[in-house]
């Protein structure tokens, strides 16, 4: 079975090995210990394709991990996607990430393929940290796809709420010096795993700079609002908009 062995897709590897145990067991029942009883395991499997068993024990594996992450699936290869899965098995505590070097890793690799990030296009590859070389390492730095404007993404997990307030600050002033051409805006994203009131009053008179807190669901990655943020936004209406949104709430009662 040397064709498996060329296969430059290696979820697509790991995925064969996983079925043809799955579906060798189901026909002929899970092997014992004593081979002669027959039925099949990963053994067989390894034996079929001609590999060691941790081979095939480890691939099967992978593939069962990649069902639980489908994110897997964007790593290079087997090796980074094993590294990944371990990290994501101890790592995430109540749905968050227990670190902010993990969450920087798992939106590195899953950028595209959060909605929230469809329109911007990450400048840097790798881990993602984009490295200003003046004023420290900027989290993420993003451009709009179509529109001219730029995005710079700050994690808040290791560090108070003042330190990335003024990180995100200065780096999105270093941005509009530095980077954006002119007529183009900078934004900045906060992204914490829970709601920080320290944030959300420093950033009530900062424009430009939106707070988020994400959660991981069913493999997915999903940014919200926290609840008072939105309630905080009726500081900035005037009288006038106060009296319209008090009417329309009171229509939908």
């Amino acid at each position: 079975m040397s064709e498996i062995k060329r296969l430059k897709n290696w979820p697509k590897e790991v995925s064969i090995k996983k079925n043809l145990t799955d579906l060798k067991i189901k026909q002929c029942g899970f092997a014992s210990t004593n081979p002669k009883q027959g039925g099949w395991s990963s053994k067989n499997t390894a034996d079929f394709f001609n590999e060691s068993r941790s081979t095939t024990s480890n691939d099967i594996k992978l593939a069962e991990n990649i069902t639980k992450y489908p994110e897997l699936k964007n790593c290079k290869n087997k090796n980074e996607a094993k590294k990944l899965s371990e990290e994501l098995n101890s790592g995430i505590k109540r749905n968050i990430f227990d670190s902010e070097d993990l969450l920087q890793r798992y939106l590195s690799i899953n950028w595209k393929d959060i909605p929230f990030f469809n329109d911007w296009e990450i400048q840097t590859l790798g881990s993602g940290k984009f490295n200003t070389r003046e004023i420290g390492e900027i989290d993420f730095l993003a451009k709009h796809k179509s529109q001219p404007k730029w995005l710079i993404v700050e994690l808040k997990q290791d560090q108070s709420s003042d330190d990335t307030v003024g990180q995100i600050l200065r780096y999105m002033g270093w941005v509009k010096e530095k980077h954006a051409e002119q007529g183009c805006t900078v934004e900045g994203l906060i992204i914490a795993g829970s709601d920080d009131k320290r944030i959300q009053y420093a950033l009530i008179y900062t424009r430009n700079v939106a707070f988020k807190t994400y959660q991981i669901e069913n493999g997915k990655f999903i940014l919200t609002d926290p609840k008072h943020l939105k309630m905080s936004t009726l500081n900035n209406l005037s009288k006038n908009e106060c009296n319209k949104l008090i009417k329309l709430l009171e229509s939908k009662d």
